[in-house]
């Protein structure tokens, strides 16, 4: 087994006391036979299940430093060469709203992608703890996730599945979000910009998406809105796999009716705005950025 830091020539390689070092060439870290991702790191408890992995606390055996770990247990090559383009994909990404990995490690079965930690946990899991966020605290938490979703959008990256679960939250004086799990991200050329292939979580699924049309990174922005609602709310705006409601949308070329009830009108707007149907009207990150 060996940890692979398998860097572009630009990339930084980050050692455990956080100091950085640059190389001119790729930078890979190969350990010793017996040296192991189990004997560098303790596995700890579960932070979060998915579909196709585990997140669990890990903690450094030598200095104790705590971080997130992604958790992928299969031989399977295609899920094998997706989590290795996420780890590559993500080591490009220099956003303190997109979560930062720091090695990958491997063997024949198993893979884990080492990360930071968020204690706050997900949005997801903190508004069923906590509940809803107060409005000044949900738009810090949307500003921030624009700000992630404007940048990944300028490297030409579509995330595909923003979601309450895949937004984690850090606690220092005022909540930190960071977009994480990438697995069904995709980066695109100029040439490819539109795409047909569907990946995600289908009640977060643009119209476009459960329409079966052509679509574009706008559908983060779609997903955004649905995020910002949960924040505000605590629960799905609609049920865009319903029969009724997809109807709807089509006839009507809106989303159905939805609760605002302890919601200002500013942020109906600005969520409405997420939720337009056509994604060629749909505003892309910048320009909610600048919603008062």
């Amino acid at each position: 087994m060996r940890p692979l830091l398998n860097l572009p020539c630009s990339d930084v390689a980050t050692d455990k006391a956080g100091a950085s070092s640059s190389s001119s060439s790729p930078v890979e870290a190969v350990s010793s036979p017996t040296s192991s991702f189990r004997t560098a790191y303790q596995l700890g408890k579960v932070l979060g299940v998915g579909s196709m992995s585990v997140v669990r606390i890990g903690t450094h055996r030598l200095d104790g430093r705590r971080i997130a770990v992604k958790c992928i247990s299969s031989d399977d090559e295609e899920l094998r060469e997706a989590t290795r383009s996420e780890y590559a994909l993500l080591r490009s990404a220099r956003h303190h709203a997109v979560i930062h990995v720091e090695a990958l490690y491997f063997n024949k079965d198993s893979m884990w992608i080492c990360m930071d930690i968020c204690e706050s946990g997900c949005v997801e899991s903190y508004v069923r703890r906590e509940g809803v966020l107060k409005e000044a605290d949900a738009a810090s938490c949307f500003l921030q996730l624009l700000q992630g979703v404007d940048y990944i959008h300028s490297k030409r990256i579509v995330h595909r599945d923003l979601k309450p679960a895949n937004l984690l939250l850090k606690s220092e004086g005022q909540l930190l979000l960071v977009i994480t799990d990438f697995n069904c991200a995709k980066q695109i050329g100029d040439s490819g910009a539109r795409m047909l292939t569907e990946r995600g979580t289908h009640h977060f699924s643009a119209p476009e998406l459960r329409f079966g049309r052509l679509w574009n990174e706008r559908i983060d922005i779609w997903s955004s809105g649905l995020c910002l609602y949960y924040m505000l709310r605590g629960e799905l705006a609609f049920n865009i796999m319903d029969r009724e409601t997809a109807k709807y949308m089509i006839q009507y070329a809106r989303v159905p009716a939805v609760c605002w009830d302890g919601v200002t009108s500013l942020f109906q707007n600005l969520t409405l705005q997420c939720w337009t149907i056509d994604s060629c009207d749909r505003p892309p990150a910048m320009e909610l950025l600048l919603h008062p």
